[in-house]
């Protein structure tokens, strides 16, 4: 009962734009994201370029960053990390990765190696995140996001 009356609490009915009032899923989403791809931008080409020949910086040998990471590499990376510090978002702390390295090897070592090989098609679960936009009043209406009104 609990769970249900926090869903309907933190549900977004209608979400009103300048011109139209939104009711369905998709035409919510797609405003939200219309309006966040606005607000973040896009890259666009460059006019110049910068020729590093002409800086004469030395030279090195990088082939060797071409070669697959190994398990030895990560675990002497995990054993240098910081015990007692959360290095990320996630909250685990270097004692967490070096203590459950025998359980977790296997996962971290998929996932490096997914990587390297360019296989990002499941990679969004990696970094997909629900993002709920909760309304603390009723008909509140929020200014800067090109008048979008939580109802």
């Amino acid at each position: 009962m609990h769970a249900r009356h926090r869903k309907r609490k933190n549900f977004i009915a209608k979400l009103k734009t300048e011109d139209r009032v939104l009711i369905g899923h998709e035409e919510k989403a797609e405003a939200i994201l219309d309006f966040y791809s606005k607000l973040i931008g896009s890259d666009d080409n460059r006019n110049r370029t910068i020729n590093l020949e002409a800086l004469e910086l030395p030279s090195y040998e990088l082939d060797d960053l071409e070669q697959p990471i190994s398990e030895e590499e990560v675990w002497n990376t995990i054993k240098n990390l910081p015990s007692d510090k959360a290095l990320g978002p996630d909250g685990f702390i270097g004692r967490f990765y070096k203590t459950c390295w025998p359980i977790i090897k296997e996962d971290i070592m998929a996932a490096i190696q997914t990587i390297w090989g360019k296989n990002f098609r499941n990679l969004w679960m990696l970094n997909s995140a629900y993002i709920t936009l909760i309304p603390k009043k009723a008909d509140v209406t929020v200014q800067n996001l090109t008048q979008i009104k939580f109802v």
